[in-house]
């Protein structure tokens, strides 16, 4: 019993069901499908540069929500990034699992923020990522989480 007490604790953080999770908050007490519930539109979510990941990660380590300038959105996407009327851009975290089998969603109800990335395939040890969103204010309370389905 010993041995495969320590096997599993030996295997389990190679491959991650133990890995770091400290962006991951899990989801809130509402659920996303709530008929009060608004989603954001994919379109008005913009993922940053890869380039630029790495320092906008180590910020948002500290902080998981910046509000940005639209010069500075449009810098941390490349210029994709398009401003709306009566919102403004932030930097949230994000986490996924698989990147090109699925997609952000992202919810907002009662000024609680859901950032989801669903996607197809095992369950693997996270990545981070940051995404520049337009909220109309600021949420109170932001919940990341990222899930697989095989």
């Amino acid at each position: 019993m010993r041995i495969f007490l320590s096997f599993l604790l030996v295997i389990f953080p190679v491959y991650g069901i133990c890995s770091d999770i400290s962006w991951d908050t899990g989801y809130p007490s509402w659920n996303y499908w709530h008929k009060d519930v608004t989603e954001i539109s994919y379109e008005t979510v913009y993922e940053v540069q890869e380039a630029l990941q790495t320092s906008v990660i180590e910020k948002l380590d500290r902080v998981e929500l910046i509000q940005l300038t639209l010069v500075e959105a449009q810098q941390l996407t490349g210029m994709k990034y398009e401003s709306e009327i009566e919102a403004e851009p932030f930097l949230v975290r994000s986490i996924y699992m698989h990147e090109f089998t699925g997609e952000y969603r992202i919810y907002i109800f009662e000024g609680e923020l859901l950032v989801t990335h669903e996607s197809l395939g095992a369950q693997i040890p996270v990545s981070k990522r940051g995404l520049v969103v337009n909220l109309a204010k600021r949420p109170r309370k932001i919940f990341v989480t990222a899930g697989t389905d095989l």
